[in-house]
């Protein structure tokens, strides 16, 4: 009898990643008694399965595809139905996708590939495109295969330094049976796409040149040559407008360029002829510049991106001290991205002749803010009401060379992880903001969305929404747990069975529908005086009057917030803990027998913090007037996961009614002595309100006392804490009561941003 795991012949054995279109499975396949090989099974979800369009097409593109043999391809040997499950079995490849290589470059600080190895995946890959380009059926007629879907998710990297091609032919039918697959209407990830693509015409092989052409710019830039909203995205790629490569990059040589513009040439005419061409050209230049390289160094680097994971897996990673001597010179940052080029200088893949030796000296490339992405090329009016005609038909139409393309417009998603600060790749390419952000997706399809943070295992998701829909989205990021080396025991000595550590306390997160939760001072704690909060040393005989001047910003997805207001935390023997932190405002607070002072801000990533606020600490029986700094891109505390209660699942357009409650046994943060708490610290996810076209809230710092109500709204999730400095005294806990209020945001009256504090409102 077949096992829960057993699938057919294969048994499954691990989920890889789940999409759009399918799941993807790590299995095991018996060849012969006690001999079994590891394989890739991909099962079709169900409603595509019950589609006789795609099957026919799947079963049509998967007779193809088991016929090609290459060593750049990752080999499919096996596909069918079992138990009304329609699945390809393919090559296992021990690595990981470029896209995931990609993301962890990044988070090590390795803007861009290594130009070596940037080069040795291209041409690898182009060997498999030229071998798929090439075949021929049993009759001597050429197949005419095109991928399609060339792009970082599709290319795998081994361990040992290999490069395969994957989803060779079954791209197409991925949209099979959707709306989006009528006549004129585009398929893929668009950021990939060729001029020809975008415009729905006769594709060829010179199409996956322009997306090696794409994937090779993206790997030594840093960034894609086409990036920002489907809209503007698609009117770059038929305009041939992008950024030259050595503008982003200067590493880069004139030659290297030139060989990526003739790749990128906006008239497929002028582009390299087939797969082969490029190769050559990138071999000729491989050989001439780094001519005693190593093919192997390649699956070194991997190896060097993923050592933890490897680590974790019981796989102990050996890189030699020559390779280790490299990496330093590796990370050293890409220019800075200047202001948008005009279209004259930006249309560079129009015709890669002229572009030969020209000097960068021009504005440089477009930002990588989604802000400035979605400039229009065209005057406002008319894009606007292209786009509005476009997305009311949902069909594609053509004005004076323009393409507007079949969509169903876009939905919202504000993301926020745990712990916030995560890179986040959409569809393989890095968006420019952390967590938390908020998105603005296109709709017309399903979208892979990836969050990366060292140490953490990556988390990816599928996610799709109707058209206008606005909703929230958590992840819960899992460390990487380091696996402890094997205990040899003495000879003779017989070792005792190793039993799991299970870890166990109170849960670190909650959300909706449960609207009752709990805090512990002694698991939902953060001392303060281990993080970088500003600090000074007070006399505790006497008392101060303490506030606030100036303002800071903690960024902002469209406009920045700023604040007046910081949390303080203070030290001292006969400091009880219900006066032991709180917020500092421009209205001044009385603090007496302190030691030492902190103040500080919270948010969730300080990249783009900017100012400062000056604490004003007198003693009230005269004196000098002392100043603490508190620097928003420097004195912020970032609560991790073990130093906070999470509690998710807030519609950001809905407002909600928050009360700590005077249930149970009280909190404490200073042992019996010190008293009881009365209060809880909290910081919240920024939010839109997209009634007003503006940010509502901050990330700074609340204090909700107990018995009281507090709005939360604009926001997807909520951080609670206690501010402390030992917790081994802390005891009790608090309840916190959630109830829905049902009114959207645009039924409050909100203060501009900076026309008052954001605490406590």
């Amino acid at each position: 009898m077949a096992g829960p795991n057993q699938f057919g012949k294969y048994e499954l054995q691990s989920r890889l990643a789940a999409g759009g279109m399918a799941e993807i499975f790590k299995a095991r396949y018996p060849v012969a008694a006690g001999i079994s090989k590891a394989v890739v099974i991909k099962r079709i979800l169900p409603h595509y399965a019950a589609n006789k369009q795609f099957i026919q097409m799947f079963t049509n593109e998967a007779r193809i595809v088991m016929g090609l043999s290459h060593g750049n391809i990752a080999q499919v040997f096996d596909f069918g139905e079992i138990d009304g499950d329609w699945f390809i079995a393919m090559e296992y490849v021990d690595g990981q996708p470029l896209s995931k290589v990609l993301k962890r470059a990044r988070t090590v600080g390795i803007q861009a590939f290594p130009t070596s190895f940037a080069v040795l995946v291209t041409i690898e890959m182009l060997k498999g495109l030229h071998y798929a380009h090439t075949r021929f059926d049993d009759s001597g007629k050429a197949l005419k295969i095109v991928h399609r879907d060339v792009s970082p998710q599709n290319v795998l990297v081994s361990y040992e330094g290999q490069v395969k091609l994957v989803d060779f032919g079954i791209a197409k039918a991925k949209t099979a049976g959707r709306e989006e697959t009528e006549s004129g209407a585009v398929k893929g990830k668009y950021s990939y796409f060729s001029p020809e693509q975008a415009r729905g015409k006769e594709l060829d092989a010179r199409t996956d040149v322009f997306a090696a052409g794409i994937v090779l710019y993206e790997m030594l830039c840093g960034q894609l040559p086409f990036q920002g909203r489907m809209i503007d995205t698609m009117s770059r790629i038929v305009k041939g407008q992008f950024a030259p490569p050595r503008t982003l990059n200067p590493d880069i040589t004139p030659a290297l360029e030139q060989i990526m513009l003739t790749a990128l040439a906006h008239d497929r005419e002028k582009r390299y002829a087939n797969a082969e061409a490029f190769q050559g050209a990138l071999s000729s230049y491989l050989y001439q510049n780094a001519p005693s390289f190593q093919s192997s160094s390649l699956g070194s680097f991997v190896q060097f991106l993923f050592e933890p994971d490897l680590v974790a897996e019981g796989r102990p990673v050996m890189l030699q001290r020559e390779f280790l001597d490299q990496v330093a010179l590796w990370k050293k940052p890409l220019p800075a991205v200047p202001t948008e080029p005009s279209p004259q200088e930006t249309a560079w893949g129009k015709d890669p002749q002229k572009s030969s030796g020209r000097k960068s000296s021009h504005s440089g490339p477009s930002p990588v803010t989604s802000e400035a992405l979605a400039r229009p090329p065209l005057p406002t009016a008319v894009r606007h009401g292209l786009l509005a005609l476009a997305l009311l038909s949902g069909v594609g139409f053509s004005l004076a060379g323009w393409s507007i393309w079949s969509t169903t417009g876009t939905f919202s998603l504000e993301l926020s992880s745990q712990p916030s600060g995560a890179s986040i790749f959409i569809d393989g390419a890095p968006w420019p903001k952390k967590t938390p952000t908020l998105l603005e997706l296109d709709a017309a399809s399903p979208h892979e969305l990836e969050l990366t943070f060292p140490g953490m295992r990556d988390w990816s998701r599928s996610v799709s929404r109707r058209r206008n829909e606005r909703s929230s989205m958590h992840a819960e990021l899992e460390k990487i747990e380091m696996s402890a080396p094997p205990v040899v025991p003495d000879a003779g000595v017989v070792a005792e069975p190793v039993v799991p550590v299970v870890e166990s306390g109170p849960p670190r997160s909650a959300g909706l529908p449960d609207v009752v939760f709990k805090v512990y001072p002694k698991a939902h704690a953060v001392k303060i005086p281990e993080t970088k909060a500003a600090r000074l040393k007070l006399n505790p005989s006497h008392t101060y009057r303490i506030w606030t001047e100036g303002r800071a910003s903690l960024g902002g997805m469209a406009s920045p917030i700023w604040v007046t207001d910081v949390g303080y935390f203070v030290q001292g023997p006969n400091v009880s803990a219900r006066e032991s932190f709180g917020q500092l405002g421009p209205k001044s607070t009385v603090i007496k027998g302190a030691t030492m002072l902190y103040a500080f801000l919270m948010d969730h990533a300080i990249d783009d913090n900017s100012g400062v606020i000056k604490v004003k600490v007198k003693n009230v029986k005269g004196g000098p007037t002392e100043t603490l700094v508190v620097n928003a891109a420097q004195n912020v505390v970032l609560l991790e996961p073990n130093q906070r209660m999470t509690y998710v699942g807030f519609n950001n357009l809905t407002a909600y009614s928050v009360r700590p409650l005077e249930n149970g046994p009280a909190p404490r943060t200073r042992g019996e002595r010190g008293g009881t708490v009365s209060k809880v610290l909290v910081t919240q996810q920024s939010g839109f309100n997209v009634f007003e076209g503006r940010l509502l809230n901050d990330d700074a710092v609340r204090v909700f006392e107990l018995g009281k109500m507090y709005k939360v709204k604009g926001t997807g999730f909520i951080w609670l804490t206690f501010p402390d400095d030992d917790l081994d005294d802390n005891s009790g806990s608090i309840d916190v009561e959630v109830i829905p209020g049902g009114n959207p945001i645009g039924g409050f009256r909100l203060p501009l941003p900076g026309a008052g504090t954001a605490f406590g409102q």
